[in-house]
């Protein structure tokens, strides 16, 4: 009977013996494994924490206390996993798993706060070094199979802006990847510094703004590659600015955004929906867009009034060559039930010297422009509401418009036909075409239609109307 007690304690012991042996081993290729790190880390990077504790069967180790710092930004957590780590900052860094609590990440007077973050297979890129802000990079250049973020909130200080995000879920992330993504009770509110109306002018204070969405999801988006672009706009770095190819873009993409509502002073909007699709088609990119419900408010009132508070839709379509930058853009903004905007425009690349790429879009061209309004009973309605609130009978303020609109056709001769429009506007569409005999760069338009090249410009053949 003794023995098998005997041997039972035994096994026991040298079980008891056998993990004290792992976890020292354990212990030892942790401090190792720290060391190599720190190895790698800038001269100016530091890495501490209060304690750090391996766990043996997930071949990975828990931080409490973090902080790192380099090149200025700082980056403190209460806890931080990582699982199955392999590589280094040199050749880059793979991660099964890395998950943080009360994460904070400060720069320049900004933090990024996080209550609770999880990253499954991560995939970091080398470390970059190139300048203060060459460790931006790793937010483009990084890879993840998906990640949840919990309690996301974004303090700036110049502007002062705060901003908070109930919980963000991404999925297959990675330049040239279709990624899945969903971002659920945002908030912003900014305190934004006094504008300048013009030089000499004494600075103007400007309302705080506010942004409220409920949800906005994408499926099959390249979200890094808009991450890319986003950087290179807010840091205004060159280098940063990505290099487009359409052929490694996701061939299908789209977009959803539900409960947008905007306020600044006394202007607000608000769209209840909004759907954004894009596909590829050989050498040419489409996109799609429907805004089914918008309202623009003045002071909490409807701004279009003569709307009656009615909701405005707007679609978009556009199609471009990516191979030549040439494009179509059409929008239709419909009226309530009381009549319609469309407008086309078709761009071009301008012949210029240097390279065919043009990323700051200087070349970009007018070929054509059309815009056209379908009335239903909007300007019927306008002249009897305001008949009511003059006292002035309709026809006569019909009499005055078309005398105005007849003096002004005789200066721009494509303004006649609205002195005969507005007669009977009801079911007919006037549209006003823009061609120039060669195309015109949109960075030389606000001076080609101004004086003295108005009268050029402002005429048939170039600007030409009709009502049909």
């Amino acid at each position: 009977m003794k023995r098998p007690l005997l041997t039972c304690s035994l096994v026991i012991a040298l079980g008891i013996l056998g993990t004290v042996g792992v976890r020292h081993e354990a212990r030892i290729e942790l401090d190792r494994a720290i060391s190599r790190f720190r190895a790698t880390l800038p001269p100016d990077a530091s890495f501490t924490y209060s304690s750090a504790t391996p766990h043996i069967l997930t071949r990975g180790a828990e931080f409490r206390n973090v902080r790192y710092m380099e090149n200025g930004t700082v980056l403190t957590a209460a806890t931080l996993y990582a699982r199955s780590v392999s590589g280094n900052g040199v050749t880059g860094t793979h991660l099964g798993v890395l998950r943080t609590t009360s994460l904070t990440v400060s720069r320049n007077g900004s933090n990024v706060i996080i209550d609770d973050a999880r990253v499954a297979d991560l995939n970091l890129p080398p470390a970059r070094n190139e300048g203060p802000d060459g460790e931006l990079s790793v937010l483009w250049l990084m890879h993840f199979r998906n990640a949840a973020i919990a309690h996301l909130n974004l303090q700036t200080a110049t502007p002062a802006c705060n901003a908070t995000i109930a919980d963000i879920s991404v999925e297959n992330y990675g330049l040239h990847e279709g990624s899945d993504y969903a971002m659920n009770s945002a908030a912003l509110h900014c305190a934004l510094p006094p504008r300048t109306p013009r030089p000499g002018a004494p600075p103007v204070k400007q309302a705080p703004l506010d942004v409220r969405l409920s949800q906005i999801g994408g499926r099959n988006v390249d979200l890094a590659l808009t991450v890319q672009q986003l950087s290179a706009i807010l840091t205004k770095k060159a280098e940063f600015a990505p290099v487009m190819d359409s052929s490694k873009e996701p061939a299908k993409s789209s977009m959803t955004v539900s409960g947008f509502d905007f306020r600044q002073g006394v202007a607000a909007f608000a769209i209840a929906s909004a759907n954004i699709e894009s596909r590829l088609e050989g050498h040419e990119s489409r996109a799609h867009m429907t805004v089914p419900d918008f309202r623009l408010l003045i002071n909490g009132k409807p701004a279009m009034a003569l709307l009656g508070g009615g909701l405005v839709g707007f679609t978009a379509d556009a199609v471009s060559d990516n191979r030549t930058g040439a494009s179509r853009s059409t929008y239709d903004v419909t009226l309530g039930s009381y009549g319609k905007f469309s407008f086309l425009v078709d761009l071009v690349n301008a012949p210029h010297d240097g390279e065919s790429a043009d990323p700051s879009h200087q070349n970009t061209a007018i070929a054509k422009m059309t815009f056209a309004y379908t009335d239903a009973s909007l300007i019927e309605r306008a002249f009897r509401q305001y008949a009511e609130k003059t006292g002035t009978p309709e026809d006569q303020l019909r009499q005055r418009a078309t005398l105005l609109l007849t003096l002004t056709g005789s200066q721009y001769a494509a303004l006649q036909p609205l002195g005969d429009y507005i007669q009977s506007p009801s079911g007919r569409a006037f549209t006003l075409s823009f061609q120039p005999p060669s195309p015109l760069k949109i960075v030389d338009l606000a001076t080609k239609i101004s004086l003295p090249d108005a009268a050029l410009y402002l005429q048939p053949p170039i600007l030409t109307s009709s009502v049909q």
